[in-house]
């Protein structure tokens, strides 16, 4: 039968929905926060605990049992089911409560007197997607008050609440459940509290709960409190004596917390993050969130090193109309220095001084990072990236691996302004590098300057491009002459006068280039043709006093050229291995003329015969090199070139998706006259070598491409140059990259170059290096639906050494994570010219990593994360999916 319309229908949806969904949406949120703790006085904790494994069950299905659409959203091939809502087919289902009818429905209606109306079985209240059903119902008139009693349950699509007995005071709001039990689908934490207490003014209590994202039977983790508050309306929630339990053991404690509710920020602090390494010794953080304004906050984070001792890191951030900013860094008292294995025993057998050992010990070092980008959304931009530290070794000693050998060590210092309209794009940088390592750059760019113009008329495009640049010394240039380690025996070390020596050979100055350029450019169906001229100009005005006397202080030049670039472009259909696929054919021809300028006032400028090289190295030759209209990088040389390129490539792309699956290319530079412009002084230059005689050869290298995504699984790509004069390989860049839908990943890379150059601003002849020879390798191998094994080898053979070895294992399933990595890495100044070569085992740094995840409460730490997605390709992928 249908309820009586005296029966108070949305005032008691109203009502139970604040007290029921209102909560089970902000108990995802502080499981989301790091709420963690304890309480030993449980009122009778046999029977909640009984509940809380009766509750896994509530609305729990088994894989097998599952839909095909239903399996889709399960979340990990090892996971045994999901937690399912029981489907509906009413029209209502998928309709939002405020936008539906509320329907009502009982098997008996009992009168008692004029103030009190009974409904018993079956008792069913929906509206939209949400629904309300009891055994029995009971609803006092005078009081405004009702009573729901046996079977309580309280669904919509997200959540699910079921309890034993509710009071609702219908005027005021109030509203008591005893023996509550809820699930939220999405996230699978499910859990259960003794009482659940809603107050008028939407505050919800949840008293002795036990919440946990494990299926059914699986004690992994959970979460116990004796008190959550919940104020929904004031996005802020607050939990006492809170704990989490693994394997029914106790093993973090909190006794108060206050965080946020729904997507709110809230000030409080947030996880603690234990860790272990060595030479730091045992470490733990507990961060700070401060949530200052809607649109700034901060994060301060007292971190203990028991090596060290303690370090204060902080983050701010500010988000304006115009501007993004960034500011985090991290300051250290009296650094104990930490400790080596390694070290110790150097100082036990006297090789060296504690001093050489621990250099830091006693200092004060600090780190500090500011970041912003401006103009969001605007004509004109900026962008601020500035580092600052106290020393070197400050990053490699107190963020453990955060600088590999595969990346570069450096902080940079940079500024920029920019403006674009229609036709120009203008802009000041000022631009300085610091190395973290024994050398330091000479220059800094103080400012550069461009201002460039385009303009298109019809297929006509008009370039006027204009750079200025002032190279002066680097601040930091001071720092590599500084006494260190390997000058203490040598007391007549002296760095002021090591430093002048260094700046006698460099030459500074400014420089003006300009680049004006006049092109064609159309395209037909059958291919295009697009031929050019352009005057290119360089002009200096340098600084005198490093200058040898008579020199040329102020050395300019230009040049005419011009080029024309045309191409076919071919087409047909094809067959191959049963599939069909759509093929082209493009050959491609580039001609390419600057005139020769005598730039022979650019060498020999000091005693020391430097000569200019502000940013000057020639580009690696590879495919795309056979289209430039230059071989250098940097602006200091005006190319000569009477040359024609002649290259051809291939494609085969799916006629089904449109994917490219494979691309070929193959090309080879022809030059009519010896190149007479380099980098370096030919006077001085060995004519015998072979950075000498690459500039006399009529031909280049071939030049090879290979690139395309195989089939679903499979991406390749690889570039080389290939010398026929010598059978040999210059350079080559192969990748191999492998992912299933298993989430089987392999990544395997190859980089090979035949002694490359180092070019120096001090130095007038480049000086081939030993051979690049590297093979990088990752894995991950999924044992079974549980365990997986990952892995990574950077090798170098040149050196015979490995530069960054780990492996590991990780067991995932959708209650935790676990993952252990054992790790071997380089920890030196690598950056220095040849640095491989005279390694021990000094310079590698070993270490433990370990990484606990809880579904639905987030990592303990993430440093296993955070290295995995910077050198396993597919890594954050999986991640997401595997969640």
């Amino acid at each position: 039968m249908v309820l009586s319309p005296g029966f108070p229908l949305k005032k008691m949806i109203i009502g139970i929905r604040a007290a029921g969904f209102v909560a089970a949406i902000p108990v995802l949120s502080l499981l989301a926060s790091p709420v963690l703790a304890a309480d030993e006085s449980l009122n009778d904790p046999e029977k909640l605990q009984k509940a809380f494994e009766d509750g896994r069950y509530l609305d729990w299905v088994p894989l097998e049992d599952l839909t095909e659409e239903q399996r889709k959203l399960v979340p990990n091939s090892c996971c045994k089911g999901a937690y399912v809502a029981p489907a509906r087919t009413d029209d209502d289902i998928n309709v939002l409560p405020q936008d539906a009818p509320t329907r009502a429905h009982a098997d008996e209606q009992i009168s008692e007197g004029q103030s009190k109306v009974q409904f018993k079985g079956n008792v069913a209240i929906t509206q939209g997607n949400r629904t309300i059903t009891t055994e029995s119902a009971t609803y006092d008139k005078e009081g405004d008050k009702a009573e729901l009693r046996g079977g309580i349950q309280l669904r919509d699509p997200n959540a699910t609440i079921r309890a034993e007995s509710a009071d609702i005071d219908v005027a005021t709001g109030d509203a008591h459940f005893d023996d509550a039990r809820f699930v939220l689908y999405e996230s699978r934490l499910h859990g259960v509290a003794a009482e659940l207490n809603k107050s008028g003014d939407n505050v919800v209590d949840l008293r002795n709960t036990i919440i946990s994202s494990c299926e059914p039977g699986d004690n992994a983790w959970s979460l116990h409190g004796s008190e959550i508050s919940l104020h929904p309306d004031e996005h802020y929630g607050t939990a006492k004596n809170m704990r989490i339990t693994i394997e029914d053991i106790p093993v973090i404690y909190f006794p108060y917390l206050r965080f946020p509710v729904g997507d709110e920020r809230l000030t409080g602090f947030l996880t603690p993050a234990p860790s272990y390494s060595e030479r730091n010794g045992t470490e733990l953080s507990v961060p700070f969130y401060w949530n200052i304004a809607p649109n700034a906050d901060a994060t301060l984070t007292p971190h203990y090193l028991s090596n060290r001792g303690f370090m204060m890191e902080y983050e701010l951030r500010h988000l304006s109309k115009y501007f993004k900013t960034e500011l985090n860094g991290s300051v250290i008292n009296n650094d104990k220095g930490g400790y080596s294995s390694a070290l110790e025993k150097q100082l036990r057998d006297g090789e060296i001084t504690e001093a050489e050992a621990y250099p830091y010990r006693g200092s004060d070092r600090w780190y500090g990072k500011l970041e912003q980008q401006g103009g969001l959304g605007q004509n004109w931009s900026t962008n601020v990236d500035y580092s600052e530290l106290s020393d070197k070794d400050y990053l490699r000693d107190l963020y453990n691996g955060s600088i590999d050998s595969n990346r570069q060590a450096f902080i940079r210092q940079t500024a920029s302004i920019d403006y674009r309209s229609e036709h120009w794009f203008s802009g000041v940088k000022v631009d300085e590098f610091r190395l973290l390592t024994t050398r330091q750059l000479p220059y800094r760019e103080l400012p550069r300057i461009h201002v460039d113009g385009n303009y298109q008329f019809t297929d006509w495009v008009l370039n006027l491009n204009n750079e200025y640049v002032n190279f002066a010394e680097n601040r930091y240039f001071a720092d590599a002459y500084l006494k260190n380690p390997d000058d203490l025996a040598d007391p007549n070390w002296d760095p002021d006068v090591e430093t002048q020596k260094a700046r006698q050979s460099l030459v500074y100055g400014e420089r003006f280039n300009t680049n004006y350029s006049l092109t064609w450019d159309k395209s037909f169906a059958w291919g295009f043709v697009k031929p050019g001229v352009a005057v290119r100009g360089l002009a200096y005005q340098l600084d005198n006093r490093t200058l040898r006397e008579g020199v040329d202080d102020s050395p300019s030049f230009y040049t005419p050229q011009a080029s024309i670039d045309a191409g076919l472009f071919l087409e047909r259909d094809i067959s191959l291995f049963g599939e069909t696929f759509f093929q082209t054919l493009e050959p491609r021809a580039f001609y390419f003329y600057s005139d020769y300028r005598n730039q022979s006032s650019l060498y020999n400028l000091t005693p020391t015969n430097s000569p200019i090289n502000f940013d000057l190295s020639d580009l690696t030759f590879n495919y795309n090199q056979l289209f430039r209209r230059t071989r250098f990088s940097g602006g200091d040389r005006l190319d000569d070139a009477n040359q024609i390129s002649l290259a051809v490539s291939t494609s085969f792309s799916s006629k089904e998706t449109g994917v490219e699956r494979l691309r070929l290319g193959i090309g080879q530079i022809f030059y009519k006259d010896e190149r007479r412009v380099t980098t370096y002084d030919r006077n001085l230059a060995d004519p015998n070598s072979s950075i000498v005689q690459d500039n006399t050869r009529s031909s280049s290298d071939f030049a090879l491409q290979v690139s395309g995504q195989v089939n679903k699984r499979v991406r390749i790509s690889a570039d080389g140059a290939y010398d026929p004069r010598n059978d040999q390989f210059d350079s080559a860049n192969l990748g191999f990259h492998y992912i299933d839908d298993a989430y089987r990943i392999l990544n395997v890379t190859y980089h090979y170059t035949l002694k490359p150059v180092f070019a120096s601003p001090s130095d007038p002849n480049p000086l081939p290096t030993a051979s690049m020879n590297q093979l990088d390798t990752s894995f991950i191998l999924p044992i079974n639906s549980r365990w997986s094994i990952i892995a990574r080898n950077n090798h170098d053979f040149t050196h015979g050494v490995e530069l960054d070895v780990y492996a590991g294992l990780e067991y995932n399933d959708c209650c935790y994570r676990v993952r252990v990595v054992g790790r071997r890495w380089l920890r030196v100044d690598y950056s220095a010219q040849n640095f491989l070569e005279n390694l021990t085992n000094d310079d590698f740094e070993p270490g433990i990593m370990f990484e606990l995840e809880l579904k639905g409460l987030g990592s303990i730490d993430k440093k296993i994360t955070t290295l995995f997605e910077k050198t396993i390709e597919g890594f954050k992928e999986r991640d997401k999916n595997l969640r």
